[in-house]
């Protein structure tokens, strides 16, 4: 019983990790520009943007990071464009090993 509780399905999909916050918003058509503009501004991140709700806020979450350091390399780039961006703790895909 015990071992076979201990060996079930492992998510292995998600790991705990950083992502970037840069819009929040009600309005759903502000958060869609926003990202919009940031896959233009940053089209080598395009498959790693994220809408998420949380009501009553629509968020743009970017990124995939396992260290933080990594993420606030890009946070300082994103800044000069998102001014409020910042740091978030998530569940993020697993990296790809390259």
């Amino acid at each position: 019983e015990n071992l076979r509780r201990k060996n079930g399905k492992i998510d292995t999909t998600q790991i705990s990790g950083y992502r970037i916050e840069i819009e929040t918003n009600s309005n759903s058509s502000v958060t869609n520009a926003a990202k919009s503009k940031f896959i233009r501004l940053f089209p080598e991140y395009s498959r790693r943007v994220y809408t998420l709700y949380q009501q009553p806020n629509w968020k743009i979450r970017v990124g995939d990071f396992y260290r933080e350091i990594d993420a606030q390399e890009l946070l300082k780039e994103i800044r000069i464009h998102y001014p409020a961006a910042f740091l978030v703790r998530d569940k993020i895909r697993r990296p790809l090993i390259e």
